[in-house]
């Protein structure tokens, strides 16, 4: 259901029969309920009081309205707004307009829908939302957005996906924020809706998305796809953002867009930035695409050229390469030798093993990276001379990477010799370099690095442990996590799901307060794989009680049908009451018949407010 056929059932909602449920309850099981709700609403208890008042709200009729209408204006919040969600399920029309301004006005918006609305029919708290958007600021859009995007089903699809397909770009502006903040596969769907859409606007923000789910642990092939019928827009600015984040993905017709746009560029400027984007990223482009640029008068729009057709090109390639590289003149043997350095071709490694000895910083520069490329073990034969030679960083760098390209046995002792050098970034770059060969033994291989003063070293070789030998990169969690740097999360996220899964788990029983919130905020970015932990947390008493609860309020939203039980076991046995609450109202939600029997055994339960959210779960199910 669409937004605008939201808000129309809305108005027809307010003009017809005035209850929710009044006639649905039987008069036994009403007079009941009356019985409950007027002890549990004269108890010295918020929580107590709000489900009193949604029971007498469910129970309908101009009685029940008079009694709620009594607790209107009371003083403590949770209470006034249940007053008015009361009056808006027993029907009083006038209660969804003043309870749409209560919470316009809430400077705590985010927290009041999380822990007072929430237990709202989805389908009356999606009309209701809807309206609170209309009538909100900015800031207390974003606020229902953000809450939206972590629902599921109705709540979701009504509300964030509505508005990410909206004309109005402040309201759609706070939807594409929300969803880029979960980001959620079926985020993909709406940007593919937006791509589609005639608005240039919400083709933009349709791209933004998409790049934002591309990005996501896993990546989303719907993103991907959306982003390709995204290359079509007839915005060339849409187009081309599109097309450029495609080429960092490796994409071909993100590629051949930007090579398009390259043969139709006039601007030397133009086509200098187009070229050395695709070189960036590794992208393979025709000789045929590249001649114009090969033929410029403009030596770095020549050298750009030779290039990219020197990009994975065959044997032919790589003699004109060498022909320019024997030249006599310096341009020409510059222009041939990084030609020759994107070939990956194994012709060309003794021309670039000789070039790794040039006099020429750039020559060496460019000789190393060459070698690296092939990736076949007889480069290693200039490797290992240049190695231990090599006196500039940033070429002895290229080396380094250039070795660990190279798949061979020999790689890793050539890498575990510099593990002892003295400059910070040259040990970092062994790290990184023993992180990307990825053979056995390269954990073993950084046993000095481990304990490096330099932190940026340090955290390298904890992430390569994590990668190549989880086990042992988890048993170094404790100290490795004690102080790890600033936006560290993002590291952690990009580790295979079960590594990742086994250290955030850690941070949230163990961490101290800075890295438990990383680890929560990621938790909830990351979304559903996250819930067999939170299933195992919300019932560990070890864990931070802030901990348990974002984890039940996280199964609470989406209510899956297996954690029913899970749920009906914390309102019973849980040490924790916030706990118990949200379990108890989760019950409620659910509202199917197997449910009657639980609810009933609850309304012995010693806590006030158990009780009387047992008694809504009575009328809830009978509804």
């Amino acid at each position: 259901m669409g937004r605008k056929k939201l808000l129309a059932v809305l108005i027809v909602a307010l003009t017809s029969a005035p209850a929710l449920a009044d006639a649905r309850l039987s008069k036994d099981l009403k007079k009941e309920l009356q019985g409950y709700v007027d002890t549990n609403v004269k108890v010295d208890d918020a929580e107590a009081k709000q489900a009193a008042l949604l029971t007498q709200g469910r129970i309908g009729g101009r009685a029940s309205r008079k009694a709620i209408e009594e607790h209107k204006e009371a003083k403590d919040k949770r209470v006034k707004i249940a007053a008015s969600m009361g009056l808006m399920m027993a029907g009083d029309r006038r209660a969804d307009n003043e309870l749409v301004d209560q919470l316009k006005d809430d400077s705590q918006l985010y927290l009041t829908l999380s822990e007072i609305v929430t237990v709202l029919p989805d389908k009356q708290e999606a009309k209701l939302l809807a309206r609170v958007i209309k009538k909100a600021d900015d800031n207390r859009k974003r606020d229902v957005m953000r809450y939206a995007a972590q629902q599921h089903g109705e709540l979701y699809e009504e509300l964030l996906g509505d508005y990410l397909t909206d004309r109005d770009d402040k309201e759609r502006a706070a939807a594409v924020e929300a969803a880029l903040f979960t980001t959620r596969d079926e985020a993909a769907d709406y940007a593919q809706k937006m791509v589609d859409s005639r608005r240039k606007a919400i083709r933009a923000d349709g791209v933004k998305l998409a790049i934002g789910l591309t990005n996501r642990p896993g990546g989303s092939k719907k993103a991907v796809a959306a982003l390709e019928d995204a290359l079509g827009d007839r915005e060339d600015a849409i187009a081309d953002k599109a097309a450029r984040h495609l080429v960092t993905l490796g994409n071909k017709k993100g590629v051949a867009h930007i090579v398009e746009k390259l043969g139709k560029a006039k601007e030397d400027d133009q086509k200098k930035e187009l070229a050395e984007f695709l070189l960036q990223h590794d992208a393979s482009v025709s000789e045929k695409a590249a001649k114009p640029l090969m033929e410029s008068e403009n030596k770095d729009l020549k050298a750009l050229g030779w290039q990219l057709a020197a990009t994975g090109a065959g044997d032919e390639m790589v003699e004109k390469a060498k022909e320019l590289f024997s030249s006599t003149k310096y341009d020409e043997r510059l222009i041939g030798i990084k030609a020759l350095a994107r070939t990956g071709n194994k012709s060309a490694i003794s021309t670039l093993g000789r070039a790794l000895f040039d006099g020429d910083k750039r020559i060496r520069l460019y000789g190393a990276k060459g070698l690296g490329r092939t990736g076949d073990a007889e480069a290693l034969n200039f490797l290992k001379k240049a190695i231990g030679g090599e006196r500039d960083r940033e070429v002895k760098i290229a080396v380094i990477e250039a070795v660990s390209r190279i798949d061979d046995k020999n790689s890793l002792n050539l890498l575990r010799f510099q593990t002892t050098a003295r400059d910070p970034q040259v040990k970092l770059a062994v790290v990184q370099g023993i992180r990307r060969l990825g053979q056995d033994g390269g954990v073993k291989a950084l046993k000095v690095v481990q304990q490096d003063r330099n932190l940026d070293v340090k955290w390298q070789a904890f992430l390569t442990a994590l990668e190549l030998e989880p086990k042992q990169g988890l048993s170094q969690m404790k100290k490795a996590l004690r102080k790890p740097p600033t936006g560290f999360m993002s590291d952690i996220e990009k580790l295979d799901a079960d590594t990742r899964d086994k250290v955030v788990e850690y941070l949230l029983i163990n961490g101290d307060t800075n890295t438990r919130a990383a680890a929560m905020s990621t938790a909830r970015r990351i979304g559903e794989p996250m819930f067999d932990i939170y299933r195992k947390v919300v019932v560990d008493s070890d864990a931070p009680d802030n901990v348990r609860r974002m984890a039940v309020v996280a199964l609470s939203e989406k209510r899956d049908p297996k954690d029913k039980s899970l749920f009906e076991k914390l309102v019973r046995k849980s040490d924790n009451k916030a706990i118990q609450h949200i379990a108890a109202w989760t019950l409620t939600e659910y509202a199917t018949e197997d449910l009657e029997a639980t609810f009933r055994g609850l309304l012995g339960h010693k806590d006030p407010a158990i009780k009387s959210i047992a008694a809504y779960g009575l009328a809830a199910v009978n509804d």
